[in-house]
Order: C-alpha cells, then sequence, then structure tokens
C-alpha cells in the first residue's frame, strides 16, 4: 500500500488499515502522515483532495472509511482518531507516537490539519498559510466550554471523545449518565453545575448506544453508563489507572443525591488542583471571622460567623486531597474571604506555612508522617503538606537490609521523631527507628487552633486483628438490591405475557420491538449486576487493602522492637587482633548467612581476593554506613552477582574521561567503584581492582567525591 503525492489514499479494508496502523507506528517513517477518517455515515467535513494537493510533497493523506476505523485504533494505542475527524501523525521521535486531532465540526479544519501537517514536516519552515475552502469561514472552536451539554448525537460523543483524549486538555470534565429505562438521570448534573460555578464543565449521555460508543473510545474500565458519573481529571493517568477517576454509582433518588455530593467533590478537587478553581463571584467577597458548628464528613464544615450568618467551608479550596476533618472541627476559630453568593469562606490565607510549623517544632519530639512512595531501601514521609524527608531502612527499622514495602503502606500514618530542617527548603530530618509506641506524638495543626491534620492509628496490640475485621453492614443495600431485581423481572414477565397476547394480532415489525425491549431491559438487570458486583468487589479489595495495612503495621513495630533489643544486649565478641583476619572472617560469616543453600554452589566466595594496605583502616573509619552494608555489598562483589550502580572510576568527573588503570607484573588492573550510598556528595563509595581474569582487590571506602583510587 503507498501513497501517491498530491493525491488522497483511500482504505477500504480491514487489511489495508492494519497495515496503515503499522505504518504510522514504523520508526523509519520519514513524513508525517494525515489520516481522515468518517463519520457512522459514511461522511467527512474534510476535503481529503483539496488537503493532499495542498500538503503535496510533506505530508501523505489518507482517507479512512467508517467501517475501518477500529482496525486503525487498534494499533494507535492512546492516539487514535475516529469519527467525523482528521489527525496528523509526525515521524517518530524516539519511538514516541503522538498526533494532533482536527475535528470535522471545527470551522477551518482543512486549513487547521494543513498547518499541523507543514508544521510537522522534519527540516521545514513555516510557510504562509494556504488558503483552502474551509478557511472562508469563521474561524473559533469547538472545545467545549463550562456549563452543562448533552451529547445527544453520535457526532458529539466523537467529539467529547477526543475532548477527553486531548493530552492538551487542561480543565478536569465529569460525564453524568441516564439510566436506560428512565428519562432523568438520578444525578442531576445541573446541580453539579451550579454548586461547581462556571468552572464546571459536565456532559450528560444516556446509557445505551452513546455510552457504548464513548467506552468503546477509551477503554471498558475507564468508561461511565449505566446512571452513573465520573470525574475525568486532566492528562491521561485514569487511562491506565480507572481508579484515579471512580465511579459513582446511583440505583435510586437517595443514591442518586449522595453520587452527585461526591461528584461535586471530586471536580472541585481536581479543578482546585488544576488552578481552575476560584472563590470569586459576581459579589464582593468580605474577611469575615466565626467559628465551625459542625463537620460533615468528607469535604465540608459549616460555619456560624460572627454576625450569626451560616457559611460552609470546602476542603478541596483550602487544601485538595485533604478530609475536611484533618483541617477544622467542631469549635475551631477561623477567619477567610467570605463569598456571599456561594455562602463559601476561603480559609486558605491563614494555612500555616511549613517554616512556621517547623519553627514551632523542637528537636526531638514525635510527631505524624503520611507514607508516600516505598522502595526496598528507602521511604518518603510527607510531615505537613509540600514536605517530604526520605529515610533509610536503617532510619526506619534500625537494619538497613530490612525490606521496607514488607513494613510499610502508602498512605500510611506512622509516628517520627523530628530531628531537624533538611538539606533542601522543603524538606525536614526525621528518624523511625527508636520511637517506642507510647511515646506522645505533639499534633500538627494546618491551621491555628485546628486538629493535627494527621492521627497516628494505636499500637498494634490495641487494634482489632485482620482476623476480626467486619465488612460494613450491607444487607439494607442488598435487600433493595433484590427488590429492584425482583420488580425488573415482573415487568418484563410481565411484557412476555403482553406480547404472548398482542401476537395473534400483532405484525412481525410490533413483536421485533416487543422483544427488543425485553432484551433491552434483560441487559439492564446485566448492567445494574455487574455494577453491583464491581461496587462489591471494591469493597472487598478495599477490607484487604486494610488488613494488608494493619499486618505491615504489626510486622514493622515487631521488627523496630526486635532490632531495639539487639542494640540494647551487651555482649562480649570475641574475634581476631588482625584487621585483616577479622575482615575475612566476616566477609565468610555473611555468605553463610546470606547466601541460600542451593545457591552455595552457583555463587562460591573465591579464595584468592587481595585485602589492599588501606582497605581496613578505612572501614574502620567510615561514617553514615555500617559494617552489615559493606559487607553485604563485598558478597556480591567477590561471588560475581554484581551491584547495582557499580562502575569504572574515572581520573576526573568528566563522564568521558579516562578510566583509572594500574600495571602490576604486566597485567592491567582497572579501578571500579560499588556504591554503599547514593544520591549525595558524601555517598559512600568502595572502591577496588580487577583485573582481566576477574581477579580482585580490595582498596579502600571512599566518599563519592573522592578520586582516590
Amino acid at each position: 500500500m503507498k501513497a501517491a503525492q498530491g493525491t488522497a489514499t483511500h482504505v477500504s479494508t480491514s487489511e489495508g488499515a492494519r497495515q496503515l496502523a503499522q505504518r504510522i507506528t514504523d520508526p523509519q517513517r520519514p513524513h508525517p502522515f494525515v489520516v481522515i477518517t468518517k463519520d457512522d455515515s459514511g461522511t467527512s467535513s474534510f476535503d481529503a483532495d483539496d488537503i493532499a494537493a495542498a500538503l503535496r510533497i510533506h505530508a501523505d493523506v489518507w482517507v479512512v472509511s467508517a467501517g475501518c476505523t477500529w482496525d486503525l485504533n487498534e494499533g494507535l494505542g492512546l492516539h487514535k482518531v475516529f469519527g467525523d475527524a482528521a489527525a496528523v501523525y509526525p515521524p517518530l521521535a524516539g519511538n514516541d507516537l503522538r498526533n494532533t486531532v482536527v475535528l470535522g465540526t471545527s470551522r477551518a479544519a482543512d486549513e487547521a490539519i494543513v498547518a499541523a501537517a507543514r508544521e510537522a514536516a522534519p527540516g521545514r519552515t513555516p510557510r504562509r498559510p494556504v488558503v483552502t475552502r474551509a478557511a472562508k469561514e469563521t474561524t473559533g472552536s469547538t472545545r467545549p466550554s463550562g456549563g452543562l451539554h448533552f451529547a445527544d448525537t453520535a457526532a458529539k460523543v466523537d467529539a467529547l471523545a477526543h475532548h477527553l483524549l486531548d493530552p492538551t486538555r487542561d480543565r478536569p470534565l465529569a460525564v453524568v449518565t441516564i439510566p436506560s429505562n428512565r428519562t432523568k438521570p438520578w444525578i442531576d448534573p445541573q446541580e453539579i453545575v451550579t454548586t461547581v460555578g462556571s468552572g464546571a464543565e459536565v456532559h450528560l449521555l444516556e446509557t445505551g448506544p452513546r455510552t457504548f460508543q464513548l467506552t468503546s473510545h477509551l477503554n471498558r474500565m475507564a468508561g461511565v453508563y449505566g446512571g452513573a458519573g465520573r470525574v475525568y481529571d486532566v492528562g491521561q493517568e485514569w487511562l491506565a489507572n480507572p481508579y484515579l477517576s471512580p465511579l459513582r454509582f446511583a440505583y435510586d433518588q437517595v443514591e442518586g443525591r449522595r453520587a452527585c455530593a461526591d461528584l461535586i467533590n471530586d471536580l472541585v478537587g481536581a479543578l482546585a488542583r488544576t488552578g481552575h478553581l476560584s472563590t470569586e463571584s459576581s459579589v464582593t467577597t468580605k474577611q469575615v471571622t466565626g467559628e465551625v458548628a459542625g463537620v460533615v464528613p468528607p469535604s465540608r464544615a459549616l460555619v456560624r460567623l460572627d454576625d450569626g450568618e451560616l457559611a460552609t467551608i470546602w476542603a478541596e479550596l483550602v487544601s485538595p486531597g485533604l478530609d475536611i476533618g484533618a483541617i477544622v472541627e467542631t469549635g475551631t476559630a477561623i477567619s477567610g474571604e467570605y463569598d456571599p453568593e456561594s455562602r463559601r469562606v476561603d480559609i486558605g490565607g491563614v494555612l500555616r506555612s511549613s517554616s512556621e510549623v517547623r519553627a514551632g517544632l523542637s528537636a526531638g519530639v514525635v510527631i505524624a508522617a503520611s507514607v508516600k512512595e516505598i522502595t526496598a531501601n528507602e521511604v518518603v514521609l510527607v510531615p505537613y503538606p509540600g514536605v517530604t524527608s526520605t529515610l533509610s531502612a536503617d532510619a526506619v527499622t534500625g537494619n538497613e537490609l530490612d525490606d521496607l514495602t514488607e513494613l510499610l503502606s502508602p498512605g500510611e500514618v506512622v509516628p517520627v521523631r523530628y530531628l531537624g530542617p533538611g538539606l533542601e527548603a522543603a524538606s525536614w530530618s526525621l528518624g523511625m527507628a527508636d520511637v517506642d509506641d507510647d511515646e506522645p506524638v505533639l499534633p500538627v495543626a494546618l491551621v491555628p487552633e485546628g486538629p493535627s491534620w494527621l492521627a497516628v492509628p494505636a499500637p498494634a496490640a490495641d487494634q482489632t486483628g485482620p482476623e476480626d475485621v467486619q465488612p460494613a453492614d450491607e444487607t439494607g443495600d442488598e435487600r433493595l438490591h433484590q427488590e429492584r431485581l425482583e420488580s425488573a423481572l415482573r415487568e418484563a414477565e410481565q411484557r412476555l405475557a403482553e406480547l404472548s397476547a398482542e401476537s395473534v394480532r400483532s405484525d412481525d415489525l410490533a413483536r421485533r420491538n416487543a422483544e427488543l425491549e425485553i432484551e433491552l431491559r434483560a441487559r439492564d438487570l446485566e448492567i445494574d449486576t455487574m455494577h453491583r458486583e464491581i461496587r462489591d468487589a471494591m469493597r472487598k479489595v478495599s477490607s484487604l487493602e486494610r488488613q494488608l495495612e494493619h499486618e505491615r503495621t504489626v510486622r514493622r513495630r515487631a521488627v523496630q522492637k526486635s532490632n531495639k533489643s539487639k542494640g540494647d544486649e551487651q555482649r562480649e565478641v570475641l574475634g581476631f587482633a588482625d584487621p585483616e583476619q577479622q575482615l575475612r572472617w566476616d566477609i565468610q560469616r555473611t555468605w553463610v548467612e546470606s547466601t541460600r543453600p542451593e545457591y552455595k554452589d552457583e555463587w562460591r566466595l573465591p579464595d584468592g581476593y587481595a585485602v589492599g594496605p588501606d582497605f581496613c583502616d578505612s572501614l574502620q573509619g567510615v561514617e553514615g554506613v555500617s559494617r552489615d552494608r559493606v559487607l553485604h555489598v563485598l558478597v556480591r562483589l567477590l561471588t560475581g552477582r554484581g551491584v547495582p550502580g557499580d562502575h569504572p572510576l574515572r581520573t576526573n568527573k568528566s563522564g568521558n574521561s579516562p578510566a583509572v588503570t594500574r600495571m602490576v607484573d604486566g597485567v592491567e588492573w582497572l579501578c571500579r567503584r560499588a556504591p554503599l550510598q547514593q544520591s549525595t556528595p558524601s555517598a559512600r563509595r568502595l572502591s577496588y581492582w580487577r583485573d582481566d581474569s576477574g581477579r580482585i582487590a580490595l582498596s579502600r571506602v571512599a566518599v563519592h567525591d573522592d578520586l582516590t583510587p
């Protein structure tokens, strides 16, 4: 399949569409491709021949029929094109596929796609715009604005899908669906728009062909249907992990109100994170003071102002991602900007800065911190919003060989000891290994006189064990669900009876319509059951995650106590008077203890390694890294298992400088370094020599910036 310059090539077979996808993703493709797709009726708003003539040698133009877009998009990953649209695919840069999509409903669409193709051509300088027939129209954008939009046609759903998948989309949006057996949604989309304000962009779809169409453009888990709603954040992380964009289900009026509130919280939080939410209104705001009269989890607080008026605080506007209980509690005195139109108080101005909080902490106090990221060797903690602290395993448990992924859980709140400011402005120095379970935890509040923003759970011995964790009472929900199913089944049976009675006098078309209604009702029941199963599965996953977090907490505290008791033991250890003999014995012991029996033959410890004259002295004086750590690295090095980050030592810090070598008895030895620590100029490195036969001579332990072999 070959394109002709200056003319459009039409693709009308599945095989042709798949071949086109392969050509688009070919790293050796030298020119941009313009791909034009058609809507379900087989029409396109683009003039393919006009575009091809305008581009000539600058790009190849392809037109794909509606029935072949599925085959095309299967090979394009996230960079799809469908419906009445066109996309420009520049030549791949480092295997990175990208595209620019223009919808057929856009004004001056032909001119826009020609300009995009010219810009994507390698080595081409921009030329003056080519005047096409579409350019005679007034230019404008079809990107949806704030407010409520009803996607009631295939073209509108295609446009919504393109909008959701657009990597340049910078505003979150919500999609609400109408159940297939209703004409109105349980979730009120207008309430979302009214409550959130002008920044809210909400789309409404009917469950059926339109929701299936949208889901086919995204992926099965990222779709929305059956009366549910969903907020889609900016970017495309939600495509890979749809749980970042949770579905809010609604099966009746009560659940509709609850789901509506959840969607409002989701959308407000997303808008706040992306900087699109403002408390400004047409009415001038004013400074007020008052007191929190009550907290409505997860995100609202009721405030009685000093003049007697009632107002609300929204957690999303104060600190996105936090529940209201982490910010204020009943009785907290507040002050902030009051918006009479929305009746919201913005207390963001009284949030305590991290430097203010740090100034009130003394070294040695115990505070709470949240686990942000975990690896086997390190954990990143958040003791205050915007502040991080990275701890090694040794600082967590007292033993740097412990695997932290087995002892901590993301989001877990742990007690830590504040040691002082960190090396960077947005970091604090913390420790965990010496924190006792019964030490008091100093509360750290986000606002003056507010509650602690984090709460450390009770010690594991006082908690309910995983085997005692009881699921939430779902009897009422299950009974309502059963009643809905039974009612729907009765209606279906009644309709079947009516169909049987009418079959004599109905023509084939009427019978077929009735059968389709029954089939649709059965599909509704199936979808309703699937939604229920998804929700039940999510509850079970949440319960299992809580149990796993509990078990990790119990294990971490046990490890900390065990390591602490080992360190407290005072026993006399006899060894060798000669440091080299002691080192060799310690290496042998570490190899025996850390190498599984079945691997000892494969990872043998060699006898012929040499210990340089400076090695033992440098090891004796090393600080910041334990002897156990050095011994374990030595065992990996000597047995040939390798040490991550091992590299030749170079004569200077330049990346292309020659490696350090030496000649001994006519044999060339290369100096190499194995890391004992990471990421700082003072990080320790183990220097050693190795010849071509693999023999090793240990040289010294030094800091990263010390280039002495």
